[in-house]
């Protein structure tokens, strides 16, 4: 991120991009997300947000943040789409081992 912003934004700033950057890693690792440390981010970062940008440098930053925010979401609906596709080609070879079993027992 270039674009600086206030001090007063700064720590929540760099919370935010903190648990941004491990939500990612985790969803690159294959891990589970949790969302919780990245919803008290945005919490603590939508409340030194309140105020209005104090010029063109604090804009571009927010609208960067929900840039990243955006592409982070993305990301999840794709691994959720993903493990979705899985979990129904699971379930359909079960039924299937269930069937050839149930066929030889008759």
């Amino acid at each position: 991120m270039s674009a600086p912003l206030a001090v007063g934004r700064s720590a929540e700033w760099r919370a935010l991009q903190a648990s941004l950057a491990a939500a990612r890693r985790r969803l690159a690792a294959g891990d589970t997300v949790g969302l919780e440390p990245l919803e008290r981010g945005l919490e603590a970062f939508a409340e030194a947000e309140r105020r209005p940008p104090a010029g063109p440098e604090e804009e571009a930053a927010l609208l960067a943040l929900l840039d990243e925010l955006e592409g982070l979401a993305m990301e999840i609906a794709a691994e959720r789409e993903r493990l979705r596709g899985e979990l129904d080609r699971l379930d359909r070879a079960a039924r299937a081992r269930r069937g050839y079993a149930t066929a030889g027992a008759g």
